[in-house]
């Protein structure tokens, strides 16, 4: 991990002590969660929001409400695109949606979250970043949109869990990981050792890693799961498990 960003967040956290004040980071990824954690027992208190339940990216607010007597919110605003006319929207997906935030000249750490629902993407940003985007986005690929910020609580619903039995192997990570996402053991193996997957926001290294009931698993590229609990056993010996994987 980049010195940078351990500098970075020891002095939000000494900030915060020092002045007795609330700070915070802009959105990070899961690798720099995991690596914030790490550091946790060196650090002031903090949390991780990202805008709503169920997030990928979020931000760490630094600062005690009990030690420091008060609150304040986390800088994250959710702004609603939608196609101007719905009859000649185009499919747009997550990268069309970042592609074109990002060509305004935001850097990605801004950007947190993007939902897509049907033609309407929910896009959690930053505080400082959310009136630019609404004044300036006017277009995704070749389809006219409209932008305006939205109350978190109208995306809360956009966060589903869909609950599915897999057959697996083992408990391992690896193998649970390859369950879900229908890939081969090496193809599963080659995503630890590429550092993209996360347990319980904590990159996990250890492919052989036996998952416990509630653990959520990342896998960036291709989304996150909670391992619920193991059901049964079958005639040849493998697990039947539930899961409930992100929608």
């Amino acid at each position: 991990m980049d010195s940078f960003f351990i500098d970075h967040i020891r002095d939000l956290s000494k900030r915060s002590e020092d002045k007795c004040i609330f700070t915070f980071t802009n959105f990070m990824n899961g690798e720099e969660i995991s690596e914030l954690n790490i550091h946790r027992n060196t650090l002031t208190h903090f949390e991780l929001f990202g805008g709503t339940e169920g997030t990928e990216r979020q931000i760490a607010r630094f600062g005690d409400e009990n030690e420091l007597y008060y609150s304040e919110d986390f800088p994250i605003d959710c702004v609603k695109i939608e196609p101007l006319n719905i009859k000649f929207a185009e499919a747009l997906t997550h990268r069309d949606i970042l592609g074109s935030i990002m060509n305004l000249s935001i850097e990605r750490e801004h950007i947190g979250d993007i939902v897509i629902n049907d033609s309407t993407a929910f896009v959690f940003v930053t505080r400082k970043m959310s009136d630019f985007i609404c004044e300036n986005l006017t277009r995704v690929k070749h389809t006219s949109v409209k932008c305006e910020k939205s109350e978190f609580t109208k995306t809360d619903s956009l966060f589903t869990l869909e609950e599915r039995d897999i057959i697996s192997s083992s408990l391992r990570a690896d193998c649970v990981t390859a369950a879900v996402y229908n890939l081969s053991r090496s193809t599963a193996d080659s995503l630890f050792e590429s550092k993209k997957v996360f347990l319980n926001s904590a990159l996990l290294e250890n492919p052989s890693k036996q998952l416990k009931p509630s653990d959520t698993v990342s896998v960036r590229g291709f989304g996150k799961f909670i391992f619920e609990k193991e059901v049964s056993s079958t005639k040849k010996g493998r697990l039947k498990l539930k899961v409930n994987i992100y929608k």
